[in-house]
């Protein structure tokens, strides 16, 4: 039986009970609003009913009965203007150190450097970065992975003394 009906006799049905549907609903719920616009009568303004509570309200002499919250000591209220940060000191790349390592290291590597050479370097490196400290075990790894001959633990400890 549902064979005998096309898409458009679906459709079209469709259509026409969703008009009936939303007319009735219309007329049902908004008939006065419906009525004045198909007569052309201005709407009708309803007031707002009046509480019994409205004209009787206390109003309170003091706004605010606690005070302000005062703010953490040392805090202060900055505009986003007002905002930035301090410029940097530091002008060295980070990772500025292992650029030089790495480039004395090929030097000892091209020249045939000795042990004696490398500590001389070293030591005009650590002038020139007094931030290096031997408590970063990675220098350590990088230094004796990078180097054309062994390093031995005490001469590493040596490095920093």
């Amino acid at each position: 039986m549902l064979k005998g009906f096309s898409w458009q006799d679906f459709f079209l049905a469709a259509v026409v009970l969703s008009l009936l549907w939303y007319a009735g609903v219309v007329l049902l719920f908004y008939r006065r609003r419906t009525l004045n616009l198909i007569t052309g009568r201005p709407p009708d303004h309803v007031s707002p009913l009046t509480h019994r509570w409205q004209n009787d309200v206390d109003e309170l002499q003091q706004p605010e009965l606690m005070g302000k919250t005062k703010g953490r000591e040392g805090v202060e209220l900055l505009e986003a203007e007002e905002f930035s940060f301090a410029p940097s000191t530091n002008k060295r790349p980070v990772n500025a150190p292992l650029d030089e390592i790495k480039a004395i290291c090929g030097i000892l590597q091209q020249q045939g450097g000795s042990k004696e050479d490398f500590f001389a370097l070293f030591t005009l490196l650590r002038s020139k970065y007094p931030e290096l400290s031997p408590v970063d075990t990675s220098l350590n790894e990088f230094i004796t992975e990078h180097l054309p001959f062994e390093l031995t633990s005490a001469e590493l400890v040596a490095l920093w003394d």
